[in-house]
């Protein structure tokens, strides 16, 4: 028969029962009545706990009344009998162990429900064909709740015969309660693969009930561990693990404890912390052949899917602030991109030059910027990315990349712009 009692009780009774057993006369010659209830109680814990946990509920009991049984009629060599200070030590122990299992199954239990928000985005080209992440999340605009889709820009085609890559409009796979479902999906929104790297996609309102779409998190995070769910050589991939290492409006830097070999089409999973909440978007890694301990994975910040959302909805437009020394030095389109920088002196002559070939860095001219104090200029020359027709007629589009749209002078000591 059950007791009655919550939890905390069960636990109580298990280690007061164990001190009544060692305790002077009179109660200790109740010690036969008292046997039986330290029975029950830890009965009742066995049934209410896991088997760890009740096995560290009696553990404690024992060894706070020292009891030993010896035959049927048992006997009891008695000890001092524990402090109040030392029950309740116990008894905190016991309730601290019984938190972290509970936070353990709620974690579990939510990392189970997140992996209903990735896709597999499948190319309609010819082998060798890869298959890549995705991301389904939510956001409010203007009071109503809206489902999109999220990958890695890199992955969308930018040119013609490329085989292994998306298109504007192409198909995802997703498997629901057993039952495989292969739906298309559609480009709405795009940033730079020199700048963000993210890609919005937009379901067929039929289609969305699929998913179990991700909440934004407010904020990047500052330190601690967070998750990432995928896929990765075309099977589910989680990474339960990934520190991260720093944070920056542009991009959160994570450790990769994952095996170059292993990576493939991991772009586009969706990166979470320990609430289970979106904080961006993995766009790709570093791949350190000497020590592969130092390998970096680069996560979008989830604030910049909120940009392209509202750029969505605003025929294209939504601007970044681009931030050099915790300065705001201009504002970029979120179809934008950096494509050169220049340092000049305040005669104009030329201090420092960099291309942007891959993915721009604000980092490297920080590091300029603070080693050279003559610096009075900053130049940019700003490109741009669109969809252009393909020349091939079964192909929707590519994507083209303007090098020289427009150019930024900055006067870096006043902190303003020239032009």
């Amino acid at each position: 028969m059950k007791l009655g009692l919550n939890n905390k009780h069960i636990y109580l009774l298990c280690v007061l029962a164990g001190a009544l057993l060692c305790a002077p006369r009179p109660c200790f010659a109740q010690r036969s009545g008292v046997k039986s209830l330290y029975k029950r109680a830890a009965g009742e814990a066995a049934r209410a706990y896991p088997v760890e946990t009740a096995k560290k509920a009696t553990r404690l009991a024992r060894q706070a009344s020292s009891v030993k049984l010896k035959g049927p009629s048992y006997q009891t060599s008695r000890q001092a009998a524990p402090s109040l200070e030392e029950l309740r030590r116990s008894v905190a122990e016991l309730e601290t162990l019984q938190k972290n299992l509970l936070e353990q199954k709620l974690f579990l239990e939510g990392q189970n429900r997140t992996r209903l928000a990735v896709f597999q985005a499948i190319p309609d080209g010819l082998a060798p064909v890869n298959t890549y992440s995705g991301t389904v999340f939510k956001t409010v605009y203007n009071g109503k709740t809206e489902i999109f889709g999220a990958i890695a820009a890199h992955t969308l085609r930018s040119m013609p015969q490329m085989p292994g890559v998306l298109e504007k409009t192409f198909r995802v796979a997703v498997v629901r309660n057993g039952q495989a479902h292969v739906v298309p999906v559609r480009v709405v929104q795009v940033s730079s693969r020199k700048l963000f790297d993210v890609a919005l996609v937009k379901f067929r309102p039929q289609d969305e009930a699929l998913f179990a779409p991700l909440t934004l998190a407010k904020a990047s995070p500052a330190e601690g561990e967070v998750y990432s769910h995928g896929f990765a050589c075309g099977l589910p991939m989680t990474v339960s693990s990934r520190s991260v290492k720093a944070v920056s409006p542009w991009v959160i830097k994570t450790t990769m404890p994952l095996e170059k070999e292993s990576r493939a089409g991991l772009c586009g999973s969706a990166v979470l912390n320990k609430r289970h909440e979106l904080v961006g978007i993995h766009t790709g890694s570093s791949a350190n052949l000497q020590n592969p301990a130092k390998d970096v994975g680069y996560v979008a910040p989830a604030s910049l899917l909120r940009g392209l959302v509202e750029a969505y909805h605003n025929g294209g437009e939504g601007a970044f602030a681009l931030v050099l020394n915790g300065k705001e030095i201009t504002r970029l389109n979120v179809d934008e991109f950096v494509s050169s920088v220049e340092l000049l002196d305040k005669k104009g002559n030329l201090l420092w030059q960099k291309k942007v070939t891959g993915k721009f860095s604000p980092r490297q001219v920080e590091e300029q910027l603070a080693a050279n104090h003559k610096v009075q200029v900053i130049k940019l020359v700003i490109g741009k990315t669109g969809w252009e027709s393909a020349s091939l007629p079964q192909y929707e589009g590519i994507l083209k990349e303007t090098d020289n749209v427009k150019t930024g002078v900055l006067d870096w000591k006043k902190g303003r712009l020239v032009k």
